[in-house]
């Protein structure tokens, strides 16, 4: 995510502000002087600051309060602290703290509220590394050269070349992934404020006819722009380990019945058949409330890009120890290109329903990650003009 070539709006900066207040990423943005402009609570609960502290009044103080408090003393900060005053370079780092915790650093320079700003994030990824190889302390205060000369078991080596590796990729995906989200959320903005434009502008010669197409186009506006931020929000909590798995004998079919039930006014309003061939004893093991969003957003998924007038066809079988669910469309299908984005993060996928219904892609990746939570396995069949089959396997209760 790269903010440092283009210029973001004051209101657009406040609702991203709002929005990162809300997820438990910490950070803090600095403006060009060194004060620190906006902070969120999580900034606060990872560092231990009290929330009246003189901390997060200046980037100096703030990093002369964690080389002191929180940094190993075998870490040499500095060249991170000189990103304090650098308004033209992305840096990346990981910080050892005291405890044997590691936190991941990733800053940007960007430009809003009319000045140069940088904004400081920082993960706590001492699960990730303690789960698989973690770092050498001893290694920490010498240069890469070094760590790795000193490193004599090739094995070790090795792996932690990998986890650095993977590391890199998964911070480089949320990169592009972040960066994704923020120009779909800024899109529904704009179309709101361009059609409150028209309509404050316009308001005595509108009659009521007009003037109920326009608040419609902003229901519409803001029923898109919820439903992306309910969606960031669900995948922000499953990436941080919010969320538990409880999985139990559930049916199938009573929930893909279900949300037939709840589609039922989408389904009418493109004029869609359901052909449902569910037998009434698919009973699998996994997560009722994330089988429930998976479906839904898969049938979300069969209307949008289905021809009005259409059919959408859901099947199931058993299948070695497991339960197989496919739903179908025979709408306007998936290029190689969008085929290969799909299911990766930080890949763009925006393609526009049949009757330019909006879409980011997220509700796949969210329901991805939540298969998988369950031991399962999400897979697709698509041809342009001939539609897409979705399948997904879920364990079979015993």
């Amino acid at each position: 995510m790269t903010f440092n070539s283009r210029n973001i709006d004051n209101s657009y900066i406040q609702t991203l502000f709002s929005l990162l207040n809300h997820f438990d990423v910490a950070y803090f943005v600095s403006d060009k002087s060194g004060k620190i402009i906006n902070a969120n609570s999580s900034l606060y609960n990872l560092f231990n600051i009290g929330f009246d502290s003189y901390v997060t009044s200046e980037t100096d103080k703030f990093f002369e309060y964690i080389k002191e408090n929180f940094i190993s003393n075998l870490f040499n900060i500095e060249p991170v602290e000189k990103f304090k005053y650098d308004f033209t370079q992305n840096f990346s780092t990981i910080l050892p703290a005291r405890g044997n915790s590691f936190i991941k650093l990733v800053t940007y320079p960007f430009i809003g509220l009319s000045q140069e700003m940088r904004l400081w994030t920082f993960f706590d990824i001492s699960e990730k590394l303690r789960g698989g190889l973690t770092l050498p302390v001893n290694l920490l205060s010498v240069d890469v050269e070094d760590r790795l000369e000193k490193i004599e078991d090739k094995d070790s080596l090795n792996k932690l070349e990998e986890e650095n590796k993977e590391l890199r990729e998964e911070l480089n995906a949320k990169d592009k992934f972040i960066s994704v989200i923020a120009h779909d959320l800024k899109s529904p903005f704009q179309g709101l404020l361009g059609i409150f434009d028209i309509i404050s502008e316009t308001f005595d010669e509108l009659n009521p006819e007009e003037l109920r197409r326009y608040l419609g186009y902003a229901k519409s506006s803001v029923k898109n722009l919820y439903n992306l931020v309910d969606e960031l929000l669900n995948w922000s909590r499953l990436l941080l380990g919010q969320v538990k798995v409880n999985p139990t004998k559930i049916n199938l079919t009573d929930i893909y019945n279900n949300i037939i039930e709840l589609n039922k006014y989408a389904l009418n309003n493109k004029k869609l058949t359901v052909i449902n061939y569910l037998s009434e004893n698919l009973i699998a093991y996994a997560d009722e409330n994330m089988v429930h969003t998976v479906f839904r957003n898969l049938l979300s998924n069969a209307i949008k890009f289905s021809h009005r007038g259409g059919t959408i066809i859901i099947n199931g079988k058993r299948t070695n120890g497991n339960i197989e669910i496919s739903i179908s469309d025979q709408g306007i299908g998936m290029d190689k290109e969008t085929q290969e984005k799909l299911f990766k993060l930080g890949e763009q996928v925006n393609m526009l329903g049949t009757e330019n219904e909006p879409g980011s892609g997220l509700g796949l990746l969210l329901s991805k990650e939540m298969v998988e939570l369950n031991n399962g396995k999400i897979w697709f069949e698509s041809e342009i003009d001939k539609g897409t089959t979705f399948f997904v396997l879920f364990p079979k209760a015993e």
